[in-house]
């Protein structure tokens, strides 16, 4: 069930909107009731512009080809999107009562859970980094694996899930 909070308009920076902006004005639906992204396929039948592209297909034949393309091997979803915008707002600083709004979460602690996740994994891909450097350890032939085997075991015991 979607809440008041997510049906509010998100505030966007026009720099971002101008590319849906140049799309929609060479757009073939350009009403105010159509969508932006808007599917004349059979399945609109006689509502051209007033059905939605499916996602899944974007997803599938765009987003994916291209991330593959710049060597993301990783699998991407919609959600992606989301867990990079927290991750992005709250190492830009911004506060979690913010990033809360933005999401358009209704309860504080799905946000804060969300920035909890994002700053471990960014800690836990900091610590792989560290572990990739030319150390004597990893010279000599096991420090890299060792160092990330102590990483690993003290995240699960400090944070059993």
């Amino acid at each position: 069930m979607k809440t008041e909070a997510s049906k509010r308009p998100i505030p966007i920076d026009p720099f971002v909107a101008e590319d849906p902006l140049a799309w929609y004005r060479t757009a073939k639906y350009t009403r105010a009731v159509d969508y932006i992204f808007a599917t004349d396929a059979p399945r609109a039948g006689k509502k051209p512009g007033k059905q939605p592209v499916w996602l899944s297909k974007v997803m599938t034949y765009q987003i994916q080809p291209a991330a593959k393309r710049v060597g993301i091997t990783k699998h991407i979803g919609w959600h992606t999107f989301r867990h990079t915008y927290t991750t992005l707002l709250h190492a830009n600083g911004e506060d979690i009562k913010t990033i809360q709004e933005l999401l358009r979460h209704s309860n504080y602690k799905v946000t804060a859970d969300h920035v909890h996740r994002s700053r471990h994994s960014h800690e836990e891909r900091s610590a792989n980094k560290a572990c990739e450097d030319d150390s004597p350890a990893e010279q000599a032939g096991g420090g890299k694996t060792s160092v990330r085997r102590v990483m690993f075991s003290y995240r699960t015991l400090s944070n059993p899930r």
